[in-house]
């Protein structure tokens, strides 16, 4: 896949392969720093043969040709057809026929950047468009723009541009259009504190688990396996937890510099975020110095998780029930799936999962209950801590998203009701009933 391509992606599993990768976007990434009224808009408007050779037609949305129209409506200003890249990419050509609109910076030899549908939300915020609107692409959408890019300049608005630079076709992209204050990112600052976290942490042995890389976000993630042994131990957890750090740099997506700790319980696939830190790009922060203090605070974070484990280890949902009995083993279950269903409800998964996904997962998360043996709070969190595992097929920023929700069952309250205590204290409830 083309490195300009909307739907680039890249991953990896070593800490020299994602060195590697952050030297080529840092070093392939561009910040430019303009005025609205600085680029000029060209709008697609259509395919033409010549000599053979087929050619995209653009209209140049100048100043002075934007109210050129025919009696007919037609646009009557200067259509052009422009050399975008020096290699043809049938896929890449695709993209910027669906995105509809370039940009042309005249203080720059008119160099000519295509634009990502990835932009089209940021770009909307530049120039007060809804990004819906400027999601359909069409010659009106396009001199909306440029009508309000010429407005907004002369007040003197600026923006930032990321674009992306591809040597070999010869072509830049832009992804986002951000405000001015943003003054972009070096991703080596990233790499430098995984290294170090992995040369020198507190916790013990650290490895990279992975990492992945697109135009949104590029994120790698550690873990510290000795300190799970070692907590499991202190705390006389039943299972063994895996604590970890993903650092995570986004500077056309969120445009913010986040550190999460994570916890994936031994047998699981997929960890949860229990805690984030985050900034925001601006002028003045510098990624080094976030990911450093980002990073001791998270230390001090992680062997905390285990002694809250451990309170709620202490406390035994049902502790009267008799489960030899096949009335106790029915209330026992029930309880369980209670207490699943609250914590799905309450960590807001309804809110980034379907109703079906949502039952689905309630489902699976139910079907592992063993009703003949005593449950603790501290299993409902394990439970949830290995959620994300159960939905490994969704896209990545919705597991993310589950990530989150599936952490935050640490600082969920776990209280009965009054009449669940009255239903778990029953003489019933306690002698487990009839068998």
């Amino acid at each position: 896949m083309k490195f300009l391509s909307d739907n680039w992606t890249k991953h990896g599993s070593s800490l020299e392969s994602f060195k590697t990768m952050c030297e080529e976007l840092t070093n392939s990434t561009i910040y430019l720093r303009c005025g609205l009224e600085d680029l000029v808009v060209l709008s697609y408007v259509g395919e033409q043969e010549k000599n053979g050779k087929q050619y995209t037609r653009w209209a140049k949305l100048t100043h002075e040709t934007l109210d050129k129209f025919c009696g007919n409506g037609m646009f009557a200003g200067q259509i052009r057809d422009f050399v975008l890249m020096k290699k043809q990419d049938s896929a890449l050509d695709d993209e910027i026929r669906e995105a509809g609109i370039m940009l042309m910076n005249p203080k720059d030899k008119n160099r000519v950047y295509l634009v990502s549908r990835q932009a089209f939300i940021t770009l909307s915020q530049r120039v007060r468009l809804g990004s819906e609107y400027i999601a359909r692409p069409s010659l009106a959408r396009d001199i909306m723009i440029a009508r309000n890019m010429q407005y907004e300049g002369e007040r003197g608005h600026e923006m930032t541009l990321i674009l992306r630079k591809d040597m070999e076709l010869g072509a830049e992209k832009v992804f986002a259009a951000m405000s001015p204050s943003n003054t972009g990112t070096s991703f080596m600052a990233m790499y430098d504190m995984a290294r170090d976290i992995i040369s020198h942490n507190p916790l013990g042995e650290a490895h990279v688990i992975g990492w992945q890389a697109d135009h949104q976000t590029v994120s790698v993630s550690i873990e510290f396996p000795e300190a799970a042994v070692k907590y499991q131990k202190e705390y006389g957890l039943t299972e063994a937890v895996i604590p970890g750090i993903t650092l995570m740099d986004s500077d056309t997506g969120d445009s913010s510099l986040v550190a999460m700790a994570t916890m994936r319980p031994e047998n699981s696939c997929a960890y949860a975020i229990t805690k984030q830190v985050s900034k925001k790009h601006a002028k003045g922060v510098d990624g080094a110095s976030f990911f450093a203090e980002a990073a001791e605070e998270l230390y001090r974070y992680i062997p905390q998780v285990y002694g809250h484990l451990a309170e709620l280890a202490k406390e035994t949902i049902c502790p009267h029930l008799n489960l030899d009995t096949s009335r106790g083993r029915k209330q026992n279950r029930a309880f369980v799936e209670k207490y699943i269903s609250r914590g799905y409800k309450s960590l807001g998964f309804g809110s980034i999962l379907s109703r079906e996904a949502g039952d689905e997962l309630v489902a699976k998360m139910s079907a592992g209950i063993n009703p003949a043996r005593q449950y603790t709070f501290a299993d409902i969190a394990m439970m949830f801590l290995d959620a994300p595992s159960q939905c490994e097929d969704y896209p990545a920023e919705r597991e993310r998203s589950v990530a989150v929700c599936a952490g935050g069952v640490l600082d969920m309250a776990f209280r009965r009701s009054a009449a669940e205590k009255r239903a778990l204290y029953s003489a019933d409830a306690m002698n487990g009933g009839a068998a």
